[in-house]
């Protein structure tokens, strides 16, 4: 019952503050939108169509954030289930109304409307669903304390997730700067072709920071390594199949995706897929140490990878191009990520065994008295 109640507190306090500040959000965006001149050398109509659809997404996305507390409870809960089966019946939603009704939009914020809304709907069903269920985590009782903690973790998550980003668009960016735009289009495919195969990947590590955390709380760390273990087979087995079908396949599968007008360098090839590996082998180690309780780490270990990565990818770009971004991303997420956050969790599991003893020790002491 105390957990139940300290999770609702945690719950509830982060909803009224993440709604709060979405709240202020959305007031301020429509004030700007409301009062500001478009500043876009575009056509009357061209110039309001895109106000009007950027003033939706910033809404949609200012009302998502509720939504994503929700979601986090789920994943918590180890129900993430429900979440990715409403997030896909709404993505295929958008697919069946832009494939049927493509022709028929004239506007961005047509466009925006069948692309985005069912996939929003589909959250908020979720999302009741998931409350319904759950109603004990409703609750007036709210605590500053609680959000905090929860803030915490969530700026944790926030430092990785920018991090991870500004490792690839620092670089691509960049290259499109020194390269121009045609220099940069194959990375960008090749980055959308990596973030295609890296979803099984998370459909299979989403579930397993929150099993590791209950196991760390029931000081179980046999089936924390177990299942460390397992993955670890399982992902880097389907991380090197990926490597190669992108190396012996990679030229057949680019034209058919996207034509003939994006050539790919077999070395280019060869770098994504390694970088495919490594990146897998990094962000399965930084899951782990979530579960863990070592979020931070894990944060300072990718933002040092980020400021390796783009370092090289400013020094390299000019003079080799896509292999030299490629080339700084491999290097920075190997030497760095993928040696420290092994490093990490070995440490991680060492301390997982002296609190499991420490816990187990006095209760043997009492059954020899006995």
């Amino acid at each position: 019952m105390n957990d139940r109640r300290t999770e609702a507190r945690a719950f509830s306090s982060s909803f009224v503050i993440i709604g709060a500040i979405g709240l202020v959000g959305a007031i301020v965006v429509v004030a700007v939108f409301q009062t500001g001149e478009p500043a876009i050398g575009a056509v009357d109509q061209l110039a309001e169509d895109i106000r009007s659809a950027t003033l939706l997404l910033a809404l949609l996305a200012f009302g998502q954030a509720w939504l994503g507390v929700i979601e986090a409870a789920q994943l918590g809960h180890q129900e993430q289930y429900w979440a990715n089966g409403f997030q896909a019946t709404g993505s295929i939603t958008a697919l069946v109304l832009l494939l049927t009704l493509g022709s028929s939009l004239h506007t961005i914020t047509e466009y925006v409307l069948v692309v985005i809304v069912p996939i929003a709907i589909a959250r908020f069903v979720n999302a009741w669903l998931y409350l319904r269920r759950r109603t004990y985590l409703l609750t007036r009782h709210l605590s500053v304390r609680e959000a905090a903690a929860v803030a915490k973790s969530s700026a944790s998550f926030a430092v990785i997730q920018a991090g991870s980003y500004a490792s690839q668009q620092v670089g691509l960016v960049w290259l499109a700067t020194v390269g121009g735009v045609a220099a940069a289009a194959p990375l960008g495919v090749m980055f959308r072709l990596t973030s295609a195969a890296a979803g099984p990947v998370a459909l299979i590590t989403q579930p397993l920071w929150p099993a590791i955390a209950d196991a760390a709380a029931r000081h179980d760390p046999s089936w924390a390594r177990s299942a460390y273990r397992r993955t670890s087979l399982a992902l880097l087995a389907y991380a090197i199949a990926v490597a190669v079908a992108v190396v012996s396949i990679g030229p057949a599968l680019l034209r058919g995706w996207v034509g003939t007008s994006v050539h790919v360098e077999t070395s280019t090839l060869a770098l994504v897929g390694a970088y495919f590996v490594a990146g897998v082998w990094a962000h399965l180690n930084a899951i782990t140490l979530v579960g863990l309780g070592r979020m931070w780490t894990a944060a300072a270990v990718i933002c040092l990878e980020a400021t390796i990565s783009i370092a090289g990818a400013l020094l390299l770009a000019g003079q080799f191009g896509i292999d030299g971004v490629l080339a700084a991303l491999l290097a920075a997420v190997t030497i760095v990520s993928g040696f420290l956050l092994p490093l990490a969790v070995s440490r991680s599991w060492r301390n997982f065994d002296v609190l499991a003893n420490d816990r187990i020790a006095p209760r043997l002491d009492r059954e020899s008295i006995l």
